[in-house]
């Protein structure tokens, strides 16, 4: 499975994916039932001594409060919980997150005996998609949460052409969280990278130094956390091609090879020269 939060949320909590519901309490029973799934594959995978590696991709944010604030430390764990370990922690730890059922009362995922034995399976590896890093403050008027989020962004990054902050650390503190809260598992960054607005110039070349600023930091980062002791396996840009992004259609580019969508013509970005540069030499330039 691939972003579980992204279908059961966006798709069936806030409707701004499809299927389209707008239903808090059906998005939860969603994630639960997408879960369920990914323990009834590892059961068929297992059971048929296929070769290769098994796993599940969740995107994860790396969440910080706004401030010292006790109503900040709460609303800053109870966004974490929904966002990011509500699939990990059942993953890893055969649970919940405790304080996010709690405050969620009658609208938490029903809960059926064995369905936690089901989803918590062995894993080959825990692939995470990282993109962004939020600052969390308590908001009487933020949903039923009580929070608000701020996208952080590194001095001198800005923002991507999603409007999301660009926040390479995170990525270091999200893998370190992984490693110490559930016994350093295999990780696999299975998707990282920045839409940019991308243009082909006169000599027909696309520029994108925004986005070769991105890899490196972000790189960086995954090979600080690999000094640190994270079991960290593998990293996958996302994406090779400009594509359909989901509700954004194709208005934005997140390719190392820029796609003419009138005609299809490939022409491969700046960051696409650089990139194989850092694949051949196993690291970024010093």
């Amino acid at each position: 499975l691939n972003e579980p939060w992204v279908a059961a949320f966006a798709g069936h909590g806030y409707g701004t994916m499809a299927p389209g519901k707008a239903d808090i309490s059906l998005a939860y029973q969603v994630i639960h039932h997408l879960l369920l799934s990914h323990g009834k594959a590892l059961q068929v995978y297992r059971q048929g001594g296929y070769p290769g590696q098994i796993g599940i991709a969740v995107d994860i944010e790396d969440t910080l409060p706004a401030s010292e604030k006790e109503e900040d430390l709460e609303a800053c764990q109870r966004y974490a919980e929904h966002y990011a370990w509500i699939c990990t922690e059942p993953l890893f730890k055969g649970h919940y997150p405790q304080k996010l059922m709690e405050w969620l009362g009658q609208i938490a995922p029903q809960v059926n005996p064995g369905d936690m034995e089901l989803i918590n399976q062995p894993l080959d590896f825990l692939g995470i998609n990282y993109y962004r890093g939020m600052a969390i403050k308590f908001d009487p008027e933020g949903g039923y949460l009580k929070c608000k989020s701020l996208h952080m962004t590194a001095p001198l990054y800005g923002f991507t052409d999603m409007g999301w902050g660009v926040h390479p650390q995170g990525l270091k503190s999200v893998l370190l969280k992984l490693k110490d809260n559930y016994g350093n598992p295999k990780i696999i960054v299975t998707e990282n990278g920045c839409a940019a607005p991308d243009m082909v110039n006169q000599a027909g070349m696309v520029n994108d130094w925004q986005r070769i600023d991105y890899l490196r930091a972000h790189i960086s980062a995954a090979h600080e956390a690999i000094e640190a002791g994270v079991n960290l396996a593998g990293y996958f840009h996302w994406s090779l091609l400009d594509n359909f992004e989901w509700a954004r259609g194709y208005s934005k580019r997140f390719g190392l090879i820029y796609v003419d969508f009138t005609d299809l013509r490939r022409i491969p970005k700046d960051s696409y020269g650089w990139y194989r540069d850092v694949i051949a030499r196993n690291g970024i330039e010093t």
